[in-house]
């Protein structure tokens, strides 16, 4: 198990930036981390790079919230 992206995955993260939702915690039992002690939840966006600041690598729940792109109530 990788979390390389599948060709179809591949085109879309082509177009813009890549947020992946993470949490401290894994999906399943043996499920490697993407960075020590951080396991993707398998929810991604792809959104347009002039849309984040440069300096943005990491995303929190609050900024995904004010982008649009997460509500608690639906969970998109």
């Amino acid at each position: 198990m990788n979390y390389d992206p599948c060709d179809k995955c591949k085109e879309k993260w082509g177009k813009g930036a890549v947020i992946i939702e993470a949490s401290e915690s894994p999906n399943g039992k043996n499920q490697p981390a993407i960075q020590k002690g951080i396991y993707p939840t398998g929810v991604w966006w792809v959104v347009k790079r002039e849309l984040l600041d440069d300096d943005i690598s990491f995303v929190t729940k609050e900024i995904a919230k004010e982008m649009g792109l997460y509500d608690e109530v639906h969970k998109q």
